[in-house]
Order: C-alpha cells, then structure tokens, then sequence
C-alpha cells in the first residue's frame, strides 16, 4: 500500500486486516509496517500480506525494497486533498523502477469518501487516471469502511485470474541436496574443532 503521507494507509490496511475502527490520532508510520488477513473469495483460501508503506519523503528510497516481491500495489490517495492526487505519477514512476505494472495487480484508491462536502478531486478523475493505466478504482472510507472489502476481494480476484498460481504462492521450503562425490574418492571427514 502505497502514497503520500496522511492519506490514510494506515488506517486503510487496519481496517482491513483486523477490522480496526478508523482512529483520528494514529502514529505515523515509518518505514512500513505489516498485516495480514486470510479470507475466503470464490471459493480459494488466501492469506494476504499488507506492508503499510509510509509516505514521508525520507524513507521513500526504501520503496523498491517493499515492491520487489509483490503481486498487487494499492495507490492511495485522498479525495480531499489535490496534493495528494497529483503525486501520484511520482509513486506510479517508483513502482515502474521495479517492474512494468501491467506485470501486476494495481488498484488506485481514493480514500475518505465519507468528507463529500470537503471532496477536492471529483470520482471522474480518479476514475480516468485508473483507466488510463488499466488500474482498479475504489473510492472508499475507513471511517465507514465503505468499499474496503470491495477493494481487497477485487484485488485478490484480478490476482486469481491474472498471474500464474506459482507467482501467488510463497513457498516455506528450502532444498538441500548433497554434492554427489566423484567415484574412488573418499568423503572428507570434518572435525568441529
């Protein structure tokens, strides 16, 4: 999950994960921090893996770090704040370093849709961008929690139809083999001291 600062991934990715009620006085988060939540969509048992990327400026180099073994990036940014809206290629251009994002699963997120009356970038817009780049689109709140599920059960979807099962899976196994010793040859025995 990735954007500006204060557009509300934190909460975003809480709310989804554990249910978390929206919470106007959250630390910031640095660096990034994980969750995770398994779910049940069409039938397949999946467990996803939320790193909550922070925004602030100085730990944007660590951003590729967070994107190498992704399948899927949500782009957030706030319905109620134009700056965040136009930093959006900025975040697009980080992901791009890593790989082309047609490559992966991308949702572009238009959070806190519950403050209409403060709404700086119209739904079309967001909508437009996500076209363009051939994104999901979600506007949601983590207040109401409004289109929250929609966002991750679309995501996890749009994975399940798209990207090969073994891109999805992380395996917890590590193969060890024994060097096969050239005939007439005598294992070395080693001491260990």
């Amino acid at each position: 999950i990735i954007g500006p600062a204060n557009v509300g991934k934190t909460s975003l990715a809480l709310n989804y994960s554990d249910g978390s009620a929206y919470l106007r006085q959250r630390a910031t988060s640095v660096g990034a921090d994980i969750t995770t939540k398994t779910s049940t969509v069409d039938g397949h048992l999946v467990k996803l893996i939320l790193w909550d990327t922070t925004g602030n400026e100085r730990f944007q180099d660590l951003m590729p770090l967070f994107l190498r073994k992704a399948n899927a990036v949500v782009l957030v940014y706030s319905i109620v704040d134009r700056g965040s809206f136009r930093q959006l290629d900025y975040f697009l251009n980080r992901v791009q370093e890593v790989f082309p994002p047609e490559l992966m699963v991308m949702a572009l997120v238009g959070n806190m849709s519950d403050k209409e009356e403060d709404r700086c970038v119209q739904r079309s817009e967001g909508a437009s961008y996500a076209q363009k780049h051939g994104f999901l689109f979600f506007e949601v709140s983590c207040v109401t929690t409004h289109g929250v599920n929609d966002l991750f059960e679309g995501i996890i979807r749009r994975l399940l139809c798209s990207q090969p099962f073994s891109r999805l899976f992380v395996e917890n196994t590590i193969a060890l083999q024994d060097e096969p010793q050239p005939q007439g040859q005598k294992k070395e025995k080693r001491k260990c001291c």
